[in-house]
């Protein structure tokens, strides 16, 4: 995608250099981010991500599914696996029948069987016609297609993990969380850079955070809401506090992750005092249960760290 830059006209010294102690003040207020050390170039809003794990779901999505197969009348959600989003990439092709098929595969994606998932050998040319049929003028699928095929055989032989990094199950959908913002006095509190860790002034001793989950679970009926507070070591969370996340009746809508408004069903009230949240940065994951299945961690261990930065926050002066 091509990005234009607009230029703004002159408008005189003066309010030149209010811009420029304009800029300095912002700068001076969020170059504090105690997570910085793993932030990621990204822009969540349009789900662009540079530098993310071309073996991960997300980079499938975007290096491959999104710009070669979400085609107009092609897999646009005319017809499945949908490409249109993560999301619908992931729950259209893992453990779901395959329409082409020779007999010998069951599922598009059988977690741990790169060689017995249909994708794989519909983009080998094992069973016909090939994938993809056609290929976008601007795109790259001829230059990377041994690399990108190399890309997926890994994420299905490491057990095709969902964005959080949940393994999935058959004939389960895990609840996926499409949302989490922050509220004091009725507004929402701002992020590192727009998509980062929540930044929370000192000031502030009582806030909302409310969360949002995939419609598709019914998150209204989960038997387990949970929210947890706590930090990481080696990639391992280290869990601190847990609370009780609310079902509220009367849902909000704010955006979400993917920058849509986006209905939030859940919600706790945080004393910071109270709960004794006394360090200057917490990761947060929700521990939420569909029904009967296992209770579901977003994000997981293995999850992919822009989530893990998202369900992140610190206090700023």
């Amino acid at each position: 995608m091509i990005r234009y830059l607009k230029f703004i006209p002159f408008v005189g010294f003066l309010s030149i250099l209010i811009f420029l102690s304009q800029s300095c003040e912002r700068s001076a207020i969020i170059e504090a981010n105690p997570f910085e050390n793993n932030v990621k170039n990204q822009d969540t809003v349009n789900f662009e991500i540079k530098d993310i794990d071309p073996n991960s779901i997300a980079g499938l999505y975007q290096n491959i599914f999104k710009p070669t197969c979400a085609n107009v009348g092609c897999h646009d959600g005319t017809f499945e696996p949908d490409f249109r989003t993560i999301e619908s990439s992931y729950h259209s092709m893992v453990y779901r029948v395959p329409i082409k098929n020779d007999g010998s595969l069951t599922y598009r994606v059988d977690p741990g069987n790169p060689n017995t998932s249909a994708i794989l050998n519909r983009m080998s040319g094992t069973i016909q016609p090939p994938m993809p049929i056609e290929i976008e003028p601007d795109g790259d699928w001829l230059e990377k297609e041994e690399e990108y095929m190399e890309n997926v055989r890994n994420w299905i032989e490491n057990g095709a993990l969902d964005l959080a990094g949940n393994s999935p199950e058959p004939d389960i959908v895990k609840p996926s969380l499409v949302g989490a913002v922050a509220m004091f006095d009725g507004e929402v509190l701002g992020r590192q850079d727009g998509y980062g860790s929540i930044r929370i002034p000192d000031s502030v001793d009582v806030l909302e955070i409310y969360l949002s989950f995939d419609t598709l679970n019914n998150p209204e009926l989960f038997t387990n809401n949970e929210l947890a507070f706590g930090n990481e070591t080696d990639g391992e969370f280290q869990e601190a506090i847990y609370v009780e996340m609310e079902v509220m009746l009367n849902p909000i809508y704010q955006f979400g992750l993917y920058g849509t408004l986006t209905q939030f069903t859940h919600r706790v009230e945080i004393d910071f005092e109270g709960l004794q949240l006394l360090e200057d940065s917490y990761f947060m994951r929700v521990r939420v249960q569909d029904g009967p299945h296992p209770i579901t961690e977003i994000p997981a261990n293995d999850g992919l760290y822009y989530i893990k930065e998202y369900m992140s926050f610190f206090r700023v002066n």
